[in-house]
């Protein structure tokens, strides 16, 4: 009985709020929500901003020497053909975790740093991305049953693959230089 009565009390005094948001009592006896928190500080932007450009950039290295055994190779084999699939593939998840994660923004964020470029760059790498594994894929399933288009899906990866890789770097650069506003903006803002 008296868990009962402590229950209704704490309810008569507004601290029990299922909704879980901040609310206060009004003059007139109802709640209202509280103001809104002012944004959170840029600091933990810039952490989260750092690891999506790390995670992208580690993949030049690994990519450059994609582009070596597709462009210099004169055969693609099967198994060389799963290896980049398997690679281009992470890094075509890793692209969309990064346009999810500026997608996601608040939009107190977004009007900060204004990533709309980076995430139109995101998209075209995201693409070119696919069709290279779709080439590639196709490559690797007609590799002994059509030698002739074989070598026409491996021309084609050869002529995709530098327009892939100049969206990566572009999609690097721009990733960077969004981290370089976000602590411009931060900078300003301790001001």
């Amino acid at each position: 009985m008296v868990a009962a009565l402590s229950r209704q009390s704490t309810r008569s005094q507004g601290g029990h709020n299922p909704s879980g948001t901040s609310q206060q009592r009004g003059g007139n006896g109802t709640r209202r929500p509280l103001v809104a928190q002012q944004p959170r500080p840029l600091v933990p932007l810039l952490t989260r901003m750092q690891e999506q450009y790390q995670q992208i950039a580690m993949w030049q290295c690994s990519l450059t020497m994609i582009g070596v055994i597709v462009r210099d190779d004169v055969v693609l084999w099967p198994l060389q053909c799963a290896a980049i699939i398997e690679r281009l593939a992470s890094l075509r998840q890793q692209a969309q975790q990064a346009q999810n994660f500026y997608r996601t923004l608040n939009p107190y964020e977004m009007q900060r740093i204004a990533p709309e470029g980076t995430l139109l760059k995101l998209t075209w790498l995201d693409e070119q991305v696919t069709e290279l594994l779709l080439l590639l894929g196709a490559l690797r399933r007609t590799f002994q049953a059509e030698p002739s288009l074989s070598v026409e899906l491996h021309l084609l990866a050869r002529q995709q693959y530098p327009l892939m890789m100049t969206t990566f770097d572009d999609v690097t650069a721009q990733l960077a230089a969004l981290i370089e506003k976000a602590q411009e903006v931060q900078a300003w803002t301790l001001q």
